[in-house]
């Protein structure tokens, strides 16, 4: 988790409750660097009404967030594949360029930043949800990387 929101505290995760928390007490508010990724869909291809897809290049060491796959074809290199209930990452642990395309059965791509949402919430709830420290959540991306390179230093 550390390397997805670029934190170099590895422990800034460490306590993250082991279940939800609906109801907690908080305060009540109001309140592509490593890679790049390539769209083909109705917004850029007008015609494509039924299939969207995205090329996605990951350097070695970075990850990729992903949603929902359809069908996923690696080009070339090595990688490791998270499943979606953990997350749904996709790492490159080769020494090359990852390659890969994403299809989806639809005529819009579409894809979460986990990073920016968090970024995006108010910090009083994501440190009242996750418990995260004041430092960590102003680490947060507000700018939504589709690629998420090795931790910078």
């Amino acid at each position: 988790m550390a390397k997805n929101f670029q934190v170099d505290n590895s422990d800034a995760f460490s306590h993250i409750p082991d279940e939800e928390l609906y109801i907690f007490p908080s305060d009540s508010e109001d309140a592509a660097f490593g890679g790049s990724v390539r769209i083909v869909d109705s917004t850029t291809f007008k015609v494509s009404t039924k299939i969207a897809a995205a090329e996605v290049t990951v350097e070695p060491g970075a990850i990729r967030y992903r949603t929902y796959i359809q069908l996923d074809i690696n080009l070339e290199t090595l990688a490791r594949y998270v499943p979606t209930a953990m997350g749904h990452y996709v790492e490159n642990t080769g020494n090359a360029t990852l390659r890969f395309l994403e299809l989806f059965n639809t005529d819009r791509f579409q894809d979460i930043s986990l990073n920016q949402w968090l970024a995006l919430t108010p910090p009083h709830l994501v440190k009242a949800h996750l418990q995260l420290d004041d430092e960590t959540i102003a680490g947060l991306s507000k700018k939504k990387p589709v690629v998420v390179g090795l931790i910078r230093h």
